[in-house]
């Protein structure tokens, strides 16, 4: 398996009757959100909606700048969704490490969002390519 394919909904949290499903999007500033991207969101609560009729499905959307193309803000808020928006400072383990290869991937890699990553076979993810290093990983190539 090489991983899997975005399939819209970031996060699915559950509790008391409620899921919060969550999408994700902490692009650049020069980046825009524009509206493919709220239908696709909005689509998938659609379907989480069909799939799960005896929960109260809530929609989170997360991003880190408030960069939205004109009118998709509003159109998240008119439908019930929560928008969260934080910049972050990228200060966050995202660099992985494949135990079995003993290769480490960064964002920028062709092939990060592909990588099938698991910590039940030893895969960990570090702060930085020094620190993949000094665990003893490769850069993938």
């Amino acid at each position: 398996m090489h991983g899997l394919k975005d399939e819209g909904i970031d996060l699915r949290a559950f509790r008391e009757g409620r899921m919060i499903a969550a999408q994700c999007k902490f692009w650049e500033r020069k980046r825009k959100i524009r509206s493919n991207t709220i239908s696709q969101f909005i689509g998938d609560l659609d379907r989480e909606i069909d799939e799960h009729p005896n929960l109260q499905v809530i929609g989170l959307f997360c991003c880190k700048n408030d960069n939205f193309d004109t009118g998709c803000k509003e159109r998240l808020k008119s439908k019930g969704i929560w928008i969260h928006i934080k910049n972050y400072d990228n200060k966050y383990p995202c660099v992985k490490c494949i135990a079995t290869s003993g290769l480490y991937y960064v964002p920028q890699h062709r092939d990060y969002d592909a990588i099938a990553f698991s910590v039940h076979r030893g895969d960990r993810h570090c702060y930085d390519e020094a620190e993949a290093e000094k665990l003893g990983f490769r850069e993938a190539v």
